[in-house]
């Protein structure tokens, strides 16, 4: 049994020379300068749509302000017996009463206690800058926040309070589709752990999971054969990892992919150039859009 992120005193999981805790965002295009130069490797391509959003003429978008708004808020939350801490990304010429629905991906912070994590390697910007090409359809992305990011998964409600109060409050109080397959998943290092658990766990909410520099919970493997089977019964679910060659937290990862790969169920997993740190994710950024992007 390998267990990564069990407990707050497993020092391979606390990671905090790993992830780097960046500046306090800009919303630019310019790296924070904790940050070293990004790879300048060519990174895999996926298939996306290319045509201009349907929701959107193009004489829309090219009127659209040149980026998304970025919010953030609160709920309660009666599974944490506490608040709920979130923010939320709108895509550029956002119309609050949009009738369809926007997709939804929700991103996971890794274990460094920063829900702006995602928002800081440039997620947003990416985000902006492929929507007004057209080159992928206006989405939400909500960023909520883990306040109890050092303690043992197998502690925390974390993963409850999203299914329970988080989701139901943003399909309520956004125009969101309500069709599983517009709502995505992903998270980066501790948060990929949760992403795959929580998608798993919830297929009827989620029809894409995306596990970045996925480390594993050491108990995933045991629940494998419900998960699939679960899955079997609601629908297909678009599940992929990655990480980097050099990862220190990669022999978990081979352990976990070996394992699963047992089963007869469809996932991609790539291994690419880089190691356990800002400068591997934010070298993947468009890709990881374009992969979500491509279910919707």
């Amino acid at each position: 049994m390998f267990c990564l992120s069990c407990s707050a005193s497993a020092t391979p999981n606390l990671q905090p020379e790993m992830e780097v805790e960046l500046q306090k965002p800009t919303i630019t295009n310019t790296i924070p300068t904790l940050l070293p130069t990004l790879s300048t490797s060519t990174p895999t391509q996926y298939s996306a749509p290319v045509q201009p959003p349907e929701i959107l003429p193009t004489d829309a978008i090219r009127t659209c302000p040149e980026k998304g708004t970025i919010t953030n808020s609160e709920i309660k939350s009666p599974v944490l017996n506490e608040s709920l801490n979130f923010y939320i990304y709108f895509p550029p010429c956002y119309d609050p009463d949009f009738s369809s629905g926007y997709p939804l991906l929700v991103l996971l912070h890794g274990q460094i206690g920063d829900p702006q994590m995602w928002i800081k390697i440039g997620i947003t910007e990416k985000a902006d800058d492929l929507i007004l090409k057209g080159s992928i359809l206006p989405f939400i992305i909500a960023f909520p926040f883990e306040k109890q990011f050092l303690i043992d998964s197998r502690d925390s409600n974390y993963d409850q309070a999203i299914i329970e109060d988080l989701m139901p409050y943003l399909l309520k109080s956004y125009p969101i589709s309500e069709d599983r397959v517009q709502h995505a998943i992903g998270g980066l290092s501790r948060g990929a752990n949760w992403a795959f658990q929580i998608g798993m766990s919830n297929p009827e909410l989620f029809g894409s999971i995306g596990a970045h520099s996925f480390t594993s919970f050491g108990y995933e493997a045991l629940k494998l054969p419900g998960w699939t089977e679960n899955i079997e019964q609601v629908g297909p679910m678009r599940l992929t990892f990655d990480i980097g060659e050099k990862d220190p937290y990669k022999k978990y990862w081979d352990a976990f992919i070996s394992e699963f790969q047992q089963y007869d169920f469809s996932f991609e997993h790539r291994i690419d150039p880089g190691e356990h740190n800002t400068i591997y994710w934010q070298s993947h950024l468009e890709e990881y859009l374009l992969w979500y992007s491509a279910g919707w």
